[in-house]
This record gives structure tokens, sequence and C-alpha cells, in this order.
């Protein structure tokens, strides 16, 4: 209490909370980071690829940014299979 008392005598107790807000979301943003990581990892180790991870991280993330954008259930069953596809072809 006497560190928020500080602040709001110094008229900065905003400041202090929008930095209190910033490190939050940044330790949010690098939590989802690591877990999409995770998740590529897995897919990457199910896929039997030849490629090196980082390869075909770059291959999957080139591939996702152009496919179309909409909402899950948009996909047609053509859509899911070419993702699908792209995720665990053989080579």
């Amino acid at each position: 209490m006497d560190l928020v008392g500080r602040y709001i005598k110094q008229r900065r107790f905003g400041k202090f909370v929008q930095n209190l807000i910033e490190a939050e979301y940044e330790r949010k943003k690098k939590e989802a980071e690591k877990d999409q990581e995770w998740m590529l990892w897995v897919a990457y180790v199910h896929s039997y690829s030849d490629k090196s991870f980082s390869d075909w991280k770059k291959t999957i993330m080139k591939s996702e940014s152009t496919t179309k954008r909409g909402s899950d259930a948009s996909l047609t069953d053509k859509d899911v299979q070419s993702i699908m596809d792209g995720l665990f072809k053989k080579e």
C-alpha cells in the first residue's frame, strides 16, 4: 500500500497501472508464442518431414499466410484437407 500511496501522491498512479497492464500483456504474449511454438513442434514431429524444424516451420508459416482467412465455420472439407496435407505431407 505504501508503494501505491507514493504513486498517488506523485500523481503517477495512472502510469503505474499502465506499466502493470503492459507488463502483463507482454507476459501473456510471450506465453502464447511459447504455446504456439510447442504446438508447431508437436505437428512437426508427427509430420515425419525430412526438413529441419526451422525449414518446416518457415514453409508452414508461409503457407498459413497465403491461406484464406476467415472463421473455422467457413472452412469446407476441401479447405481442411488442404491444410492437413500442407502440415503432414510425406516428402
